[in-house]
């Protein structure tokens, strides 16, 4: 299994004892977040759960804010990171776009912590601009320039992919005994494929080869 993302670390010259520290706050923050949201979340929780004193926090974050969005920043990276190996040497759009959601899906899956925090730290997680879905963008564009999913502007299949994806990330997290995860996301990318465009046999196809390749889960746990 893939070990959990974390939040990227400073460099050698960090003592020990600091590095250990900041982890230590890191790992917490990123369990508290992934159970409420940020606002219900204060700096006394985060060194309490990490059995720190609440002046070891400002060694290494000036405010609760800097942490959240340093471990926003870094899981976000890790998921971006994940989406790009996952389709290197894959050229259709549509493709792209399956193995996308299928690779996030899949993230959720193995580390279904960070994949809560991730939704919880995103305050903007169904607007087109917000940073997490700049990938996206980028594959809506690349369809267009393929003669694909040509009456679906950017932004609207942004806005298409970041909803579908995002109200299925929830239902994983929340109801995992529920969930028959290889069903589910052959239904879910099918029917998003077909309304960014593609035929309905096309987009069963791409979905199911796309689930194969990339859910190494067939069941949420």
């Amino acid at each position: 299994m893939r070990r959990p993302v974390n939040v990227e670390l400073p460099g050698p010259r960090m003592d020990r004892r600091r590095l250990k520290t900041r982890t230590a706050l890191v790992a917490a923050a990123r369990a508290l977040f992934a159970e409420r949201p940020a606002q219900d979340v204060s700096i006394t929780d985060i060194t309490d759960a990490a059995d720190l004193a609440k002046g070891s926090f400002y060694n290494h974050f000036p405010d609760k804010d800097s942490l959240a969005e340093a471990l926003l920043v870094s899981i976000r990276q890790h998921v971006e990171s994940l989406v790009t190996q996952s389709n290197e040497g894959v050229t259709d759009a549509y493709i792209a776009v399956a193995q996308a959601v299928c690779t996030v899906l899949n993230f959720a899956v193995e580390d279904p912590q960070a994949a809560s925090a991730l939704l919880r730290l995103t305050p903007n997680a169904l607007r087109p601009e917000d940073p997490l879905y700049h990938g996206v963008a980028s594959l809506i564009r690349l369809g267009h320039a393929q003669g694909q999913m040509m009456d679906i502007d950017t932004g609207d299949g942004v806005l298409i992919v970041a909803g579908i994806a995002t109200m299925t990330l929830f239902r994983i997290l929340e109801r995992p005994d529920e969930v028959q995860l290889d069903g589910l996301a052959i239904s879910i990318c099918a029917a998003l494929l077909r309304a960014l465009g593609a035929p309905p046999k096309r987009s069963k196809a791409i979905a199911t080869a796309a689930v194969a390749k990339l859910l190494r889960h067939r069941q949420a746990r």
